[in-house]
């Protein structure tokens, strides 16, 4: 959403990041408006920006729903075939991402068997 609507109103115009740091500071207030100064304070735009070579913050991509993902995945594997966890729906609530995350575990798993795949 924030892209988009950045992209959409910079389109072929020559823009600085600082454009883009208006267009981030605006959505955060829009959008995390109990939050937003934390989330604005976090940002260290000169570093970001300025400091080459790779950011020294390291991305956190981990989310409940991957944990949940996983969770279930090792759930199915404790169980050995014998049953499916009680939260088994869940996962035809999931889209493909999650879905593959979860079919991932299973299949990294030496514990994975045909008992648990059928």
């Amino acid at each position: 959403m924030l892209l988009t609507q950045y992209i959409n109103k910079y389109t072929q115009q020559s823009v600085h990041y600082t454009n883009f740091q208006a267009e981030f500071e605006a959505f955060v207030d829009t959008n995390f408006p109990d939050n937003s100064t934390a989330v604005k304070a976090q940002m260290d735009w000169n570093k970001w920006v300025m400091t080459p070579g790779i950011p020294t913050d390291p991305l956190n991509f981990v989310t409940t729903n991957l944990t949940a993902a996983q969770a279930l995945a090792n759930e199915y594997i404790a169980k050995n075939g014998t049953g499916s966890p009680a939260e088994f729906a869940e996962y035809l609530t999931w889209d493909s991402n999650l879905k593959t995350i979860f079919l991932e575990k299973l299949a990294e798993s030496n514990d994975t068997n045909l008992a648990i795949m059928t």
